[in-house]
């Protein structure tokens, strides 16, 4: 068993990356720059101010589900012991497309009511003593340690709470999870500049170190949409059959979308995207102002009984970026990236999590099959590469160089707009958005 893995970030995807590799590594380290709140008293954990996003409803996709299961076999049972509610994808949705609403029915694609701030809490509620795993709020990173010789990150520095002095930790593995604000392209770079003569001491290691070359390439692509986001509670005798209702963005309401997730103890998050260049809302009154426009009286009833729990949020303008780290050729040893840190999604797409709990269960396997219990990172960066591909596609409709899909686009459109009237493509449609399957399987889905 290697001796210890040190995690950069400590969300989602860097509490996944932690489970991953517990059986793996002796200890685990996960440092996180912000704290962890305590629960409120209806029972759910406070939203986290160091990630804005936390204040939107967030769903996790089926195959994050999935991918989950097997690195935390019995985190559902928790989770719903701690107010999330199952729902089936389909039966339990209210899904409209421009054509109009898709069919509900029972499709086998279960997932579960709850807010990101509970499922992080559970994800740390897995931590007992017996994973190794230790979490180190309000520490923050400064760089990385480099072995030059061998090209491997040998640890980080970091400083502590109430000390400006850098602390070195060594580690076998370090994996940056801290998310779209990742530094990593920073820390590298410092990497090339240290070139102090007691680095190297005979001429191969010489001429290895001045070959590094640790430059980033990314691909960024803004969608263009602005987003605000409420929360509310609904007394159980009023809350509406579904526990999901999503509206696509539509030419008849200007391209505007809106989702209304359930959480756990009677809340339900609303988030509405607006492209357009009319100021967002800042009230309660303006956004049910807004949400009148979209003509849609399912959304517009069940608000009719809610109350707002929260302000009106405006969130940041929303970015797809790909920072390309399979394509360097000098990749350190000991060091893997994964979930917003590589691959940062558009959140309208709802991706995300899922993107990281998939990168998370990768990350394991790529472990479990090294010699020694440290993946190969080069391997596991190029390996990831290829598995964010689809959900990069179908956040953005572009390839990974930002050039737009074209092939089958006739055909897609089709697609979407015969499935209200087709419970088959409904659910093939359905299964391609939940990242279960690839999206050439609606070619040969069934209309009827």
């Amino acid at each position: 068993m290697t001796q210890h893995a040190l995690v950069i970030g400590g969300g989602i995807a860097g509490l996944l990356a932690a489970h991953a590799l517990s059986k793996q590594f002796e200890r685990i380290s996960v440092l996180e720059r912000g704290h962890y709140p305590g629960l409120q008293s209806h029972g759910s954990p406070a939203m986290r101010p160091e990630i804005p996003q936390s204040r939107c409803p967030h769903l996790l996709m089926a195959a994050g589900i999935a991918a989950i299961d097997e690195l935390l076999p019995g985190w559902k049972e928790q989770l719903q012991r701690l107010g999330a509610v199952p729902f089936d994808a389909s039966a339990d949705a209210e899904l409209r497309l421009s054509a109009g609403y898709l069919p509900r029915s029972p499709s086998g694609i279960s997932l579960y009511a709850c807010s990101r701030s509970l499922l992080e809490h559970v994800l740390r509620l897995r931590m007992t003593p017996g994973t190794g795993i230790t979490l180190y709020p309000g520490h923050r990173m400064i760089q990385l340690e480099h072995d030059r010789s061998t090209n491997s990150i040998t640890g980080v520095r970091l400083s502590r709470p109430g000390s400006d002095s850098g602390e070195l930790i060594d580690a076998d593995l370090v994996v940056d999870a801290s998310g779209s604000a990742s530094k990593l392209p920073r820390w590298l770079a410092q990497l090339c500049d240290d070139t102090g003569p007691d680095e190297v001491e005979v001429d191969h290691q010489a001429s290895f170190a001045g070959s590094l070359d640790f430059s980033v390439s990314e691909t960024c692509l803004s969608p263009g949409r602005r987003q605000v986001s409420c929360w509310y509670h609904i007394d159980p005798e009023d809350a509406p059959d579904w526990h999901c209702l999503a509206i696509a963005p539509d030419p008849c309401n200007d391209y505007r979308a809106a989702m209304m997730l359930r959480a756990e103890h009677d809340r339900w998050g609303l988030v509405v995207v607006d492209p357009t260049q009319e100021s967002l809302a800042e009230s309660h009154e303006e956004l049910w102002e807004l949400l009148v426009r979209f003509g849609d009286d399912k959304l517009c009833r069940v608000l009719e009984h809610a109350r707002p729990i929260s302000p009106v949020y405006r969130l940041r303008p929303s970015l797809n970026r790909w920072r390309h780290y399979e394509r360097m050729e000098n990749w350190p040893a000991g060091l893997c990236a994964l979930g917003d840190s590589v691959c940062s999604l558009d959140p309208y797409s709802g991706l995300g999590m899922s993107v990281a709990a998939r990168a998370a269960l990768l990350l394991k396997k790529e472990a479990v099959g090294s010699v020694d219990g440290c993946p190969d990172s080069r391997h596991f960066q190029m390996a990831l590469a290829e598995q964010n591909q689809a959900a990069w596609e179908q956040a953005t409709g572009c390839d990974t160089q930002g050039q737009a899909l074209g092939e089958n686009s006739l055909f897609l459109r089709q697609s979407y707009a015969g499935a209200p009237w087709s419970q088959a493509m409904a659910h093939a449609i359905l299964r391609v958005q939940h990242l279960l399957s690839p999206r050439d399987s609606l070619m040969s889905a069934e209309l009827a």
